[in-house]
């Protein structure tokens, strides 16, 4: 989810110039190798893990809702707890942002949504507009 297996060929200028290649065979091959160890797929979804969140992932609580306030486009939350991310997607349900846990305002386009996701990826719907 945050892009490591896509192929690409691209040469970047930092320190000195080095070249990022990443072959659809190198992607392939790492998956593969992977799969083959056998182990289970996680039961969390870890792409929202940060230091503020670790604990989430290892006690593994329901979301407790908060309040959710709107005031046009504009939707205020208070007292959410246990919330790993929050997604705000567009009217076709793809995600736009993401935000930690604990942010408290969110601007929505109109048909979009918001999301609570707790350590476990089962999005909660918070607001729509």
């Amino acid at each position: 989810k945050w892009g490591f297996l896509k192929p690409v060929n691209h040469t970047e200028q930092d320190y000195s110039e080095g070249t990022i290649a990443v072959t659809q065979t190198m992607v392939d091959e790492l998956k593969a190798k992977v799969n083959a160890l056998g182990y289970p797929a996680p039961d969390a979804h870890l792409e929202y893990i940060t230091d503020n969140t670790v604990s989430l992932y290892k006690s593994k609580p329901p979301i407790t809702a908060g309040t959710v306030s709107k005031s046009g486009s504009t939707v205020t939350l208070s007292n959410w707890k246990n919330v790993a991310a929050f997604e705000v997607c567009d009217s076709s349900d793809k995600i736009v942002s993401v935000s930690s846990g604990s942010t408290t305002g969110f601007s929505l386009s109109t048909g979009g949504k918001l999301y609570a996701v707790p350590y476990s990826g089962a999005r909660q719907q918070v607001a729509a507009n």
